[in-house]
């Protein structure tokens, strides 16, 4: 995995690009999309560069208005207050696109699916100001449209590299 880390911190999220850039991870069920992405949103260069960062889990059960709670939280400076979690109902996308003005900001969509409403939310719906800002989106299918930056395909593993994850997971690491 070390590979992949490497390559979509160069292509997709530390490349020095100042315009917003929506890249993601493909591949089937169960290689790995959603480990590598959350490495990624972790790694220390990623926590350096960015001043916001937020992820979602964008699965086709969940309501977007639920996946936009989760981001503005995510992104908020300061404690919740009670209050605000009574507000948060009635939250839409320009909520957040406030309090990502002026910011470089990182946003990771886990479980992606094609939905003509979340494609226009995050062409349009996030401020676009030259900050160097990043969306990765994990998806099972290379479906983005004509915005998209570095699109990563996670591969199988072979057949020996799967015996060596099956020999570790069950051994401890041994």
């Amino acid at each position: 995995m070390e590979k992949d880390v490497e390559l979509v911190l160069e292509k997709a999220i530390l490349n020095e690009g100042y315009d917003i850039s929506i890249s993601a991870i493909v591949g089937e069920g169960g290689t790995g999309k959603s480990t590598l992405s959350r490495v990624l949103f972790n790694h220390a260069a990623v926590g350096d560069r960015f001043e916001r960062r937020a992820w979602a889990v964008a699965s086709k059960e969940r309501r977007p208005r639920d996946i936009i709670k989760d981001i503005y939280l995510q992104v908020k400076s300061g404690e919740t207050m009670e209050w605000e979690l009574i507000l948060l109902e009635r939250l839409d996308l320009s909520e957040i696109k406030q309090r990502l003005e002026g910011k470089r900001y990182f946003i990771v969509l886990d479980d992606m699916w094609d939905d003509p409403q979340w494609n226009d939310a995050i062409a349009g719906g996030f401020p676009d100001e030259d900050t160097g800002s990043r969306f990765l989106l994990t998806l099972r299918t290379p479906d983005l449209k004509d915005n998209s930056g570095y699109v990563h395909t996670m591969k199988c593993l072979d057949s020996d590299e799967s015996w060596i994850l099956f020999m570790n997971t069950v051994s401890g690491g041994k």
